[in-house]
């Protein structure tokens, strides 16, 4: 690259003086995240999922689910499975799965990590992670 036109880069990578530069995100974005235990014996998983080009910008909503416990030496985490949620329609996405001994238990003595995942028709993300 020509060493004289570095400051010139600079001025357009930077910006003038006084100058907000706006970048428009045409990404999917996660306004809120649940999920419970009902207790009848099903967790609930919601998410609240909205888009610059609407709804129908969503290509899907998953939840990644990790099963956490500790032992003496600290944390342990476990994978799971996913969860694919289903548009209820205004950006509700939700599911109902049943507690199972071996995927999200509403008896398990300790955390579990729930990871929200949203994608967008581009292939673009949003991330929410809560612990229950």
């Amino acid at each position: 690259m020509n060493r004289s036109l570095l400051p010139l880069l600079a001025l357009l990578l930077v910006g003038a003086p006084g100058c907000i530069f706006i970048i428009e995100a045409d990404a999917p974005y996660i306004y809120t995240v649940d999920a419970w235990c009902d207790g009848t014996g099903w967790w609930l998983l919601e998410a609240d999922v909205g888009h610059d080009s609407g709804p129908r910008g969503v290509r899907f909503v998953d939840v990644e689910v990790t099963e956490l416990w500790y032992d003496p030496w600290g944390e342990v985490a476990t994978f799971l499975g996913t969860v694919e949620l289903a548009p209820e329609g205004d950006g509700w996405w939700s599911a109902a799965v049943r507690s199972s001994p071996s995927f999200l238990d509403c008896s398990w003595p300790d955390d579990y990590e729930l990871r929200f995942i949203a994608e967008d028709t581009d292939g673009d993300l949003d991330v929410v992670t809560i612990i229950r």
